[in-house]
């Protein structure tokens, strides 16, 4: 669905992808599209924190926590989105042995 560049497809995209997320939410793929249905609908926050998420799933520390806090700057304080942001940004490497 969006891959057509159809903006209106964009809700239904996210109905779809939050369906798929109950079976693959390990995925960074998920989330990377995530963070395209949201952008496409202008949810610049909520896009920033699906990159994080997908950044994350792929070891990209660094860059998952530039999206949480670039997200967690526009997000509602205290809300669910706002302290997944906040919990990305607590993620600390693992030292190596």
């Amino acid at each position: 669905m969006l891959a057509t560049g159809d903006k209106k497809l964009a809700k239904p995209a996210l109905e779809q992808l939050r369906v798929a997320q109950r079976r693959e939410n390990r995925s960074p793929q998920l989330h990377l599209e995530f963070a395209r249905a949201y952008a496409s609908l202008g949810n610049i926050p909520r896009a920033d924190l699906a990159t994080a998420e997908a950044a994350i799933r792929s070891g990209d520390l660094k860059l998952a926590q530039l999206k949480a806090s670039q997200a967690k700057r526009k997000l509602k304080r205290g809300s669910t989105a706002w302290r997944r942001a906040d919990d990305i940004l607590n993620i600390r490497p693992r030292k190596k042995k």
